[in-house]
């Protein structure tokens, strides 16, 4: 008797650790969110990319004026890595370079175009949808109107990455706002982003340090290395500048990285693909590819 009651109580636990897994199937089905926090989680443990602090010759290094760079035909020099939130303003001055996107209406920073088209032809190509651009460059005068009327829904002027061209609220048919993590491209552009060079500029768990709520559609451009570094590590954009410091030369994979300030900028002579872009904090973001 004694073995049959066993028996019994063995077929009931199976069936309840059956019903269970059943159970958190249909749950995450049901729930894209929880599939982008599972995936997510696998895959940052697996590509984990670290930054390693190296050390440059002096003849090895060449020292040019942000000017002079400028000028430099070799080097290119964007907005790619502009700090843009409630401590670090834009200047009342401040234009950027700013390209109308395939006849489309849609305006954005030059530096973003490649990446983007790339990303929306991948989401087509994988996921079959087309990916939209709800909100992406506004003028000072624009985002001065858009906080007037919203108040402490919309940023300040000065506040809004919008303001660079860096950013884009994108959407799907069917999935805005965070109604996009629900579909396919949501979850891919959330996944993958990085590979294009996009982060998620408002992760999830990060609102004490961006100041804002998660935004799942909001896509800004910064170029690589860089996204990859920040999505594998979990960093927001401000934590990541933090951890880059001043005249110190970071290697990664096949990149160097150095943040720098001063009237001169002491430039790698031997990288290829140098993007020299400010940071907004009165320093300068260097990167470039190591020469195979």
């Amino acid at each position: 008797m004694h073995k049959k009651h066993r028996n019994i109580r063995k077929l009931l636990l199976i069936l309840v650790v059956i019903t269970v897994a059943i159970a958190a199937t249909v749950i995450i089905v049901a729930r894209p969110d929880l599939q982008l926090r599972i995936i997510d989680t696998i895959a940052r443990g697996i590509f984990e990319i670290r930054m390693t602090e190296c050390h440059l010759r002096e003849d090895e290094l060449v020292s040019l004026s942000p000017e002079d760079i400028k000028e430099n035909s070799e080097i290119i020099f964007n907005d790619s890595l502009l700090l843009v939130n409630a401590e670090y303003l834009l200047s009342d001055n401040y234009i950027p370079e700013i390209v109308e996107y395939k006849n489309t209406g849609v305006l954005m920073n030059t530096c973003i175009t490649d990446a983007y088209a790339r990303l929306s032809h991948d989401i087509s190509q994988y996921v079959g949808d087309r990916l939209f651009v709800r909100s992406s460059y506004r003028t000072k005068e624009e985002q001065a109107a858009l906080h007037q009327s919203e108040g402490e829904l919309a940023l300040m002027p000065g506040a809004s990455e919008h303001q660079t061209g860096l950013a884009l609220d994108v959407y799907v048919s069917r999935y805005a706002g965070y109604g996009f993590i629900k579909s396919k491209a949501g979850l891919y552009v959330n996944l993958y982003a990085h590979k294009y060079g996009f982060i998620i500029r408002y992760p999830r768990g990060k609102s004490n340090i961006t100041g804002m709520v998660f935004e799942p559609w909001h896509i800004r451009y910064v170029g690589l290395p860089h996204s990859e570094i920040m999505y594998t590590n979990e960093w927001c954009l401000e934590e990541y500048i933090t951890r880059l410091e001043i005249g110190k030369f970071y290697a990664v994979n096949e990149y160097i990285i150095s943040r720098q300030k001063g009237e001169n900028l002491l430039i790698p002579s031997s990288l290829t693909d140098l993007v020299i872009s400010p940071d907004n904090s009165g320093a300068y973001i260097i990167t470039g590819k190591k020469v195979r």
